[in-house]
């Protein structure tokens, strides 16, 4: 009965029909933005970016003979996962003035400078404190 009123008057039935696309068109779009914005924030992609930067900064904070503990218990456990026991030991590294965390397999991971021009003696996951990754600086580079 409401279908034999809609067809007397074909304007209404497009109008009507124009908006309920429009609608659809939108809530799909909002869902797959709302799906993809989830997806990037759980991953450990998200996760290399946040770390590395992390650790970046507390390398331009540091002193000469400075031990730095970072508590990465959020992220090691859900690489520890992903990438086993021997993957997770090198997950993140040094080298130069550049920090790479990388916590998937097969990816580069994520790279980010540090200004300070200082050595880094040993960087290590901490064996009695899970989660817990140690950084010991050295002296100023004398070049």
């Amino acid at each position: 009965m409401v279908f034999v009123f809609l067809k007397k008057d074909k304007r209404g039935v497009n109008f009507l029909m124009g908006n309920i696309l429009f609608i659809i068109l939108n809530v799909t779009f909002l869902m797959i933005l709302a799906l993809f914005v989830y997806s990037k924030s759980s991953s450990l992609s998200f996760y290399e970016e946040i770390y590395a930067k992390k650790i970046a900064l507390s390398l331009d904070y540091a002193k000469p003979n400075m031990i730095i503990e970072l508590d990465l218990k959020e992220v090691f456990n859900k690489a520890q996962k992903k990438l086993g026991e021997e993957g997770v030991q090198n997950a993140i590294n040094i080298q130069g003035n550049q920090v790479t965390v990388r916590f998937s397999k097969g990816t580069k991971g994520y790279s980010y400078p540090f200004f300070n021009d200082i050595s880094i003696d040993s960087s290590y996951w901490h064996i009695d404190k899970d989660g817990v990754y140690v950084i010991v600086t050295g002296d100023y580079n004398e070049e």
